[in-house]
């Protein structure tokens, strides 16, 4: 099960990391590697890490950060009201409806062909 998390989380991260925006606003630009706007989405994130992202939003640049803000906004359905485990349980693994997590399904397909790509690797790694 968690190596399908892993797959679901850092697939939206490789599509987006050609993707890049600068931060202009916070609010209006998106930052990080999911692309967090808003800023009740940088004032929860930086409560669970018990730094300041709303007055201090470039540290969403960092990748410690972003990581963060990427694993606990689709964990705990931050971004839309949708969560992870709505899609990728014991019971069932869809990797393109999990986009909803995020953005819709804005690149749907494409970013499940990059989580089913890291799937089979760490298969093949044993991780």
């Amino acid at each position: 099960m968690l190596a399908l998390y892993i797959d679901a989380t850092v697939a939206p991260s490789f599509w987006r990391k050609s993707h890049k925006t600068e931060t202009v606003r916070f609010w209006l630009c998106a930052v990080g590697y999911v692309q967090v706007t808003w800023a009740n989405n940088y004032s929860a994130t930086g409560q669970s890490l018990g730094i300041d992202l709303v007055n201090d939003p470039d540290r969403m640049l960092e990748p410690e950060v972003a990581a963060w803000a990427t694993v606990y906004g689709m964990d705990t359905g931050l971004f839309t009201g949708k969560k992870l485990s709505n899609y990728i349980n014991d019971e069932h693994v869809d990797f393109v409806n999990a986009r909803k997590i995020i953005n819709g399904l804005d690149q749907a397909e494409t970013i499940a062909g990059l989580a089913i790509r890291l799937k089979s690797i760490l298969e093949l790694s044993k991780c």
